[in-house]
């Protein structure tokens, strides 16, 4: 019998560029415990009609226009580390990002990177417990993948 290898949640995880040139570090977003990262093809489409028969209903066609990357992550806040967060959303600009897939190249595992503006972050509580954020980014440019060794 052959199974698929399925992977914990700690396996795919968000870390955040520092900024710094020449050589930026990346450190882990710890406290973004739900993740998603979505990566979509933009088209634009029309109702193209049969042209030889008109009286047939139309079909959709496609042409792409373009690729986006947008990440949604959120957690528990740990106000010191949210402070990171939030310091990049009021600044505005574009910082880099990493997702990475841990394991070797050779079963899936390497590092999307590249640039996203947050373009939401917010922090709230419910009844007094654990207050948690939300946060949404927006991915510039191309996020290539690289495999891991």
């Amino acid at each position: 019998m052959t199974t698929s290898t399925l992977q914990r949640g700690t396996s795919f995880r968000l870390l955040m560029g520092d900024g710094a040139t020449p050589t930026e570090a990346f450190t882990l977003v710890c406290i973004a415990t739900t993740l998603k990262f979505d990566q979509k093809v933009e088209t634009d489409d029309a109702m193209v009609p049969d042209c030889t028969s008109p009286d047939n209903i139309p079909t959709r066609q496609s042409v792409v226009k373009g690729q986006t990357f947008d990440l949604a992550f959120s957690g528990k806040a740990d106000f010191s580390k949210f402070k990171a967060i939030n310091t990049v959303f009021t600044s505005g600009a574009v910082r880099n990002f990493q997702v990475f897939l841990n394991g070797t190249g050779a079963n899936g595992g390497g590092t999307y990177q590249g640039g996203a503006i947050i373009t939401d972050l917010s922090i709230d509580k419910n009844e007094n417990g654990m207050v948690s954020f939300s946060c949404a980014l927006k991915g510039q440019g191309n996020w290539p993948f690289t495999a891991a060794a």
